[in-house]
């Protein structure tokens, strides 16, 4: 393996159920954690966030990776509405959570920008 974009490319599409997590895995994921997105993001004015999948690291309940980001998610959602409850408003289902943002300003663009960071 020659680096990182290729091992992703080789085995990206490889569930965790079907390989446990490994050295070059956390690796990667280490790595991701210091990107800053904020530079893929032109106009930070959010109206509709939709997050959706499962990351199959482990079952439904179990799966630490899935916890992790549940729990950046839900802080965001908790910050933004100690603020202003109308500033957002929030749809959780079993695979998929949306966040729609109902009044733009600089708290709620960059706290879910900061979400988006993590």
């Amino acid at each position: 393996m020659s680096n990182l974009v290729s091992y992703c490319l080789n085995y990206g599409s490889i569930s965790f159920k079907d390989e446990p997590l490994n050295e070059i895995d956390a690796l990667i994921f280490s790595r991701i954690s210091y990107i800053n997105f904020s530079s893929f993001v032109t106009n930070s004015k959010f109206k509709k966030i939709n997050l959706s999948g499962h990351t199959e690291y482990d079952d439904y309940g179990r799966d630490i990776v899935c916890s992790s980001a549940s729990s950046i998610m839900i802080t965001t959602i908790n910050a933004i509405m100690m603020f202003d409850k109308n500033y957002i408003t929030y749809e959780e289902k079993k695979d998929n959570f949306i966040i729609v943002v109902n009044k733009n300003n600089e708290i709620v663009d960059n706290l879910i920008l900061n979400m988006l960071n993590m």
